[in-house]
């Protein structure tokens, strides 16, 4: 959690205190919700109104992320700094490469609400919070490193030689060229590999 900008030890370990078991919140907007993040609503058959936060939540953390999000308000999008580096150092890529979206996100988002939308920076921040909080929920949930595997899987890249020619190809392209290739096929939602397709089918690949 402190790969994100902004959160330190103390906001890290309140959240994880506080929260407990992230898992106990079915999709990242119920999570916001908890913490009083999301607008209020007033709804009738013909027209939905919205209004400020409910507030309805732990309101401890969600003034920690009201606070946490003051830190996208400032800098140059993309930038990290040594502290935020220091933090990412031994994190596993793909956490890393999710915080650093989530902060390139919540950052460039900010910029445009208050410099083309004319958004107040509170409100703007209060909603650059509840969206952190979403981000949060994905990096401690089972779906949301689901996810961030699976997108780190999708930039892999494997690189195979036809005569001396060398290509690179995407891994999940890769994949479907075994399915095809009969190397890798399903029975009853199994998946079973053919060895001997298989190893003659990865000749010609060498991954890296």
């Amino acid at each position: 959690m402190s790969c994100l900008l902004g959160i330190k030890t103390h906001t890290a370990l309140s959240m994880i205190v506080e929260v407990g078991d992230f898992e106990r919140f079915e999709k990242a907007p119920k999570f916001a919700s908890f913490l009083g993040l999301v607008p209020s609503e007033d709804s009738s058959d013909t027209r939905v109104n919205r209004y400020s936060i409910t507030k309805a939540g732990n309101s401890h953390l969600r003034k920690l992320l009201v606070e946490v999000a003051q830190s996208y308000t400032r800098g140059n999008v993309g930038h990290k700094s040594v502290a935020l580096k220091q933090r990412q150092k031994g994190n596993p890529p793909e956490v890393i490469a999710y915080a650093d979206k989530a902060n390139e996100r919540l950052r460039r988002r900010f910029y445009k609400m208050t410099l083309n939308k004319g958004v107040s920076r509170d409100v703007a921040a209060t909603a650059i919070a509840r969206e952190l909080a979403c981000f949060i929920w994905g990096m401690m949930t089972e779906a949301g490193k689901v996810s961030v595997r699976g997108k780190a899987m999708a930039k892999k890249f494997v690189r195979y030689k036809e005569g001396s020619d060398l290509y690179s190809i995407g891994m999940t392209k890769f994949q479907a060229l075994a399915k095809e290739a009969g190397a890798v096929y399903k029975i009853d939602g199994m998946a079973l590999v053919n060895c001997k397709v298989f190893e003659k089918f990865l000749e010609t690949f060498r991954e890296f």
